[in-house]
């Protein structure tokens, strides 16, 4: 399969990324780009879950404490 605007911008990626990877000369490019990307989403869904963890651990402290 090879990408395409639609499946990129699903996947969450924005028109720089996008005419980025679309713009590439060979499949290896294409793929290593696509895999920076997920490196880089998978990073941010690792802080957000800190995030979340902290507020969890805060409301947790809360109901204890009522």
């Amino acid at each position: 399969m090879y990408p395409d605007k639609y499946s990129l911008t699903k996947a969450g990626l924005g028109d720089d990324k996008i005419k980025e990877i679309l713009s590439c000369e060979t499949q290896y490019e294409k793929y290593r780009l696509l895999r920076l990307c997920r490196c880089e989403q998978l990073d941010e869904i690792h802080t957000k879950q800190q995030s979340l963890d902290t507020l969890d651990f805060i409301i947790g402290k809360m109901k204890k404490e009522q």
